[in-house]
């Protein structure tokens, strides 16, 4: 059961007497008005039910529980678990006169707080100079006048943010903190109401966030039903997107005004769609095209790439994974800080002592948000920023790591068949980290397995001569993992035999040989091609297709990957004025690169965002390797501006010197390799 701080004193007083107590004396005694001593019991009956103990109040004589010892003495050690027992706490101190000056709708002396606390009145007033710092950041004033009390001065909505502050500082469990400042009741009825609601908004939420709407919508329930209103006024605007969410506020607060018997006014269903359009996401929503999101926000999130390291802006950009949960992070962000919404991070000291470089970078990338919007990113989003970004650098880093390909041999005992499903299950399973052979019980006596490194058998191998994992035909789970950590022990080993080095020579060689198909392709294939300067994305998309397919199938590949591929995440670059069209495609056989230039300055079309060329780079879906030659050329575009500015100015031979050039270095390193 839940009781104020008060009632625990009034009940303390009751049961320590054995005769009634008028209620003049237990005014005199806690230093409060007879009226706030009656108003404090008028709910008492229903806390002392649980325990068969009722009120009794007598004209003249004063005020009573009725009810046996035994029922008294457990609500006594009820109500002794309910005190703070540490007065030299002070930190605990701290938060209980914050928790009770919240609480307060009226002004308390200093002997109420001595009197719950059990310490004298200078302490109070210690601590009281020490937490008067605590209110003055959330924009609220701590009063004290000598004769009235001690009060608080705010405006609601600050008052609302304090409690919200209140609730989350120094705790992993702000649901049990909440049930300090607000009645289980209201917690309880907020709950249900927000799980009546079927809204994918919801669903949508992280954990946090979820949980934050609970604490945001107990505080404000309570606050109305004190009589307390939010009358600050705020603008939205509602389009797409925009009135569907709003649409499920409506439905949220009308479930609340049930549940409550409340008014919800329009300030405060403003304020609720508000909050909920900064919550943060639990998932990227994978049906938003990302060329369909505001220009605004995607040439932002550009250039908070470019600013978090020029070195590796132009790879970053290419994980679209990373594109979309940026830019899904930095829409609540915004609102978040336009409207003063504080977000809860609790690993910010984690990750600011833990990825310093990452949390330095992240702040010159909150540097464009805070440049554009004329705020203030504070540490709490920052740290998360630095989570979004130090992820994708991790992801870069792995993706460019050298993984040496370990040689397995699959043997069966029923048969070549066998052995061959067993191979490709293999394969499948651990893909770019082995080369499987399958063999065959005659191969044991050969040289067909002295390159291998793993060697598994579905039957007993009767011979000390080869170690061996045995497995079941369908390779079950634990047959997985078995591989998977033998693949990890001989993968960190660097050394390898002859019969391996004269596989991977062999391998490189052919490696050699794709490199030179592919480099002859790409000066093949290069050519400038000038357009009508109003043409538009798709019709780029359809003309590429026209001069690069040899086949109708092929021109089918080539529109649909480069449009399925500009979908997830576009590739106009603004701050550089070109755009970069490029696409893994059935369409072609080796790696293409062609120039579109527009007959006028720049295209004309909203869609280029004044881009002066398009390059076009497609390589086939097929390519084994993990860098293709045309990688050179790309990664040219970003740090040669000499280069760049041939390609936006339409200067065909120099941009054909210049990449034959590079290509001509990139297979000198190769063969050097080699």
């Amino acid at each position: 059961m839940k009781f104020s701080a008060r009632l625990i004193q009034i009940l303390f007083l009751l049961l320590s007497s054995d005769k009634p107590i008028p209620a003049v004396i237990l005014a005199e005694n806690m230093q409060i008005s007879k009226r706030t001593i009656f108003r404090e019991l008028e709910n008492a009956d229903n806390c002392l039910k649980e325990y068969d103990l009722k009120l009794e109040t007598k004209s003249k004589k004063g005020i009573s529980i009725k009810g046996s010892e035994s029922n008294k003495n457990r609500l006594l050690d009820e109500l002794n678990k309910l005190e703070y027992s540490d007065p030299k706490n002070k930190e605990g101190r701290h938060n209980r006169i914050i928790l009770e000056l919240l609480k307060q709708e009226e002004p308390q002396k200093i002997y109420y707080y001595s009197s719950l606390l059990k310490v004298s009145e200078a302490t109070i007033n210690n601590d009281l100079d020490n937490i008067e710092e605590w209110f003055l950041k959330n924009n609220i004033n701590l009063v004290r006048k000598s004769g009235l009390g001690i009060y608080l001065d705010y405006k609601e909505e600050d008052y609302r943010k304090a409690c919200m502050r209140y609730v989350y500082q120094n705790t992993e469990d702000p649901l049990n903190r909440l049930s300090d400042l607000i009645e289980a009741s209201i917690v309880s009825k907020v709950i249900n109401s927000i799980k009546q609601v079927k809204s994918s908004r919801l669903s949508g939420m992280a954990e946090s966030s979820y949980t934050e709407l609970i604490v945001y919508l107990s505080i404000m329930t309570k606050r109305i039903l004190n009589g307390k209103k939010n009358t600050r006024e705020k603008n939205i605007n509602l389009t797409g997107q925009n009135i569907k969410d709003y649409e499920f506020v409506i439905e949220l607060v009308s479930l609340l005004g049930e549940q409550f018997k409340a008014e919800y006014t329009t300030t405060e269903i403003i304020d609720l769609y508000i909050y909920i359009k900064g919550a943060k996401l639990q998932h990227i929503n994978e049906n938003e095209d990302v060329i369909d999101i505001e220009p605004d926000i995607r040439y932002m999130v550009y250039e908070m790439i470019q600013q978090y390291d020029s070195t590796i802006a132009y790879q970053l950009k290419q994980d679209t994974d990373f594109i979309r949960g940026l830019i899904a992070h930095v829409r609540p962000t915004i609102i978040r800080l336009q409207h003063e919404i504080e977000i809860q991070n609790p690993f910010q000291n984690e990750i600011k002592s833990l990825y310093p470089n990452v949390y330095e970078k992240a702040q010159r990338a909150a540097k464009v948000i805070e440049d554009k919007f004329k705020l203030k990113v504070p540490e709490q989003e920052l740290g998360l920023l630095a989570v979004h970004f130090g992820g994708a650098e991790v992801r870069l880093k792995r993706n460019y790591k050298f993984i040496r390909k370990v040689n397995v041999g699959v043997i069966c005992s029923s048969g070549i068949g066998i052995s061959a499903l067993l191979s490709s299950r293999i394969s499948h399973i651990f893909y770019d980290k082995v080369r499987v052979k399958t063999l065959s019980i005659s191969d044991l006596s050969s040289n067909r397995i002295e390159d291998v490194e793993i060697l598994i058998s579905t039957f007993d191998i009767n011979t000390p001569r080869y170690s061996y994992i045995k497995v079941n035909p369908m390779l079950t789970e634990e047959d997985v993992l078995l591989i998977s950590k033998e693949i990890e022990n001989i993968s960190k080993n660097i050394v390898q035999d002859k019969g391996i080095e004269k596989a991977d020579i062999l391998n490189r060689i052919q490696e050699i040989g794709l490199i030179t198909k592919e480099i002859s392709s790409i000066i093949k294939s290069f050519d400038l091609y000038i357009v009508n300067s109003y043409i538009k994305i798709d019709e780029i998309m359809v003309f590429v297709s026209e001069i690069i397919g040899e086949s109708e199938e092929s021109k089918n590949y080539i529109y649909n990957d480069l449009k399925k591929r500009e979908e997830l995440a576009t590739q106009v670059i603004p701050e550089f004025e070109f755009v970069l069209l490029h696409a893994k495609t059935k369409g072609v056989e080796a790696s293409k690169f062609i120039l579109i230039k527009p007959e006028l300055t720049h295209f004309e079309d909203k869609y280029f965002s004044r881009s002066k060329a398009v390059v076009v780079m497609l390589i086939p879906e097929d390519d084994p390797r993990r860098v293709l030659a045309i990688s050179s050329i790309s990664s040219a575009l970003f740090d040669d501006e000499l280069f760049l500015d041939d390609i936006k100015t339409g200067n065909k031979q120099a941009v054909k010197s210049y990449v034959e050039r590079v290509l001509k270095e990139y297979l000198s390193e190769q063969i050097k390799n080699l």
